[in-house]
């Protein structure tokens, strides 16, 4: 697999016909891209160099994407860098979402994006620059079953349902990779049930309408304590994907283009934070449980944040981009294939963070 830093600068759903879900996510996306796009052209600006830089998180609890922010907001790691952040955050409902508010203007950067998504907005022509790394690897999507099911891994749920949250989602991608891990060892592929999100996933799963559920740290993980349901695996255990980045922090190509130095100060606090998790873990998850607002244990918490260790973390480095191109176009999360020199077109993570240009 080829690690990079850069070089510029839910209601089962039976599997589909080969490309089918891909191809109706990749229409629905490129329709709203479309609209975006259309609106930035009148709407969209990069702002002055030292306006407040507007934030969206593709979740407001999950752990890599809501932590660093709150983190270095809380330790005012922002104001010692120099950076100066709005503090109104925007939570799209998804990665696609996020795009959106990113390309019309609504937002400036978007914090923990799915490289589909990002791959899929860069085929559509989404003038868009990837600013670092967020997470590697699919960790934390984490499978589950019944405490009665005989599954004791992924590898036994062949012929099953397993949960998604929905067409064109990670958890979809997962779940179509499981498919083919699995037909390719001669099992039969399991059927993938698009659900929602873990609230939805596990009443389906305490009712019997689907084999195998999903979640992400922390949800549900109590109910895996007290032993109510069983951890079968996580997205790791899936073919290549443990070692390859699964979500990036992005910006318009202007914002990079003409607010260079907003950026990098933006960048020294959020690497700052995610030093400060690791050596402050106590203070980490009292800062989470404030932020996000989260009714659950320290012990929990503690479970939750070990699916995020800070070498998943690194803002420096996309690693697998090899594999990650080759996935997104054999599940057809973009229709034609994407370079590698293609891709690094849209990768400023060298200026960000004043790195020499190179491959690790």
């Amino acid at each position: 697999m080829t690690p990079i830093r850069s070089t510029r600068s839910a209601v089962s759903l039976l599997r589909p016909s080969s490309g089918s879900r891909g191809h109706r996510w990749t229409w629905a996306f490129a329709g709203a891209l479309a609209m975006a796009m259309a609106s930035a052209c009148s709407a969209g600006s990069a702002g002055e160099p030292g306006d407040p830089l507007r934030l969206s998180l593709t979740h407001q609890v999950v752990y890599d994407v809501a932590v660093p922010d709150a983190v270095a907001t809380a330790e005012n790691f922002y104001e010692d860098a120099g950076a100066n952040v709005s503090p109104d955050r925007v939570y799209p409902s998804n990665s696609g979402d996020a795009v959106q508010a990113l390309i019309s203007g609504s937002t400036d950067l978007a914090i923990g994006v799915s490289l589909s998504a990002v791959y899929s907005a860069i085929e559509q022509g989404a003038d868009i620059t990837i600013v670092s790394a967020e997470f590697k690897g699919y960790g934390d999507i984490t499978y589950y079953v019944p405490a009665d099911s005989p599954a004791q891994s992924l590898d036994d749920v062949g012929g099953q349902s397993v949960s998604t949250s929905g067409p064109g989602s990670t958890t979809d991608l997962v779940g179509r990779e499981l498919q083919r891990q699995l037909e390719d060892g001669g099992a039969r592929p399991p059927e993938l049930a698009a659900l929602g999100n873990p609230p939805d996933v596990f009443t389906a799963v305490r009712t019997g309408q689907v084999d195998v559920g999903w979640t992400t740290p922390p949800f549900f993980f109590d109910e895996i304590q007290q032993g109510t349901v069983r951890q079968i695996g996580t997205g790791n255990d899936v073919g290549e994907l443990a070692g390859i980045t699964s979500r990036v922090n992005i910006t318009r190509s202007e914002v990079a283009e003409q607010r260079m130095p907003d950026l990098q100060a933006f960048f020294r606090a959020y690497e700052q934070a995610l030093d400060f998790t690791e050596a402050n873990p106590d203070r980490t998850i009292e800062i989470w449980t404030e932020a996000s607002q989260l009714d659950a244990t320290p012990e929990v918490l503690e479970q939750a944040r070990a699916a995020y260790p800070r070498e998943s973390l690194d803002p420096r480095r996309i690693e697998g981009l090899d594999v990650s191109l080759r996935i997104a176009h054999e599940l057809e999360f973009i229709s034609q294939p994407l370079s590698e020199d293609e891709f690094r077109e849209h990768v400023a993570i060298d200026e960000i963070f004043d790195t020499d240009t190179g491959q690790g």
